[in-house]
């Protein structure tokens, strides 16, 4: 699923780590699955101008991707 930067609502990644259930996570844990990944899955992000964003979309997206293949 590619972002759209158009129609879909950007958020940081300190918004991202704030959104997620449970204990909080460092905005750092973010910027690392969109850059290096976990077991093979990145986080979608988009760059504009010196800073990175993604959305709750991806996020989800990721940790239900990230989470199946822990599972196997």
């Amino acid at each position: 699923m590619a972002i759209d930067i158009k129609n879909d609502e950007l958020i940081s990644f300190a918004v991202a780590a704030k959104t997620l259930p449970g204990k909080s996570v460092d905005p750092r844990t973010i910027w690392r699955w969109a850059k290096h990944g976990v077991r093979g899955v990145r986080l979608e992000s988009y760059k504009v101008g010196r800073h990175r964003y993604t959305t709750e979309d991806a996020v989800i997206e990721f940790l239900r991707l990230a989470n199946r293949k822990r599972a196997n």
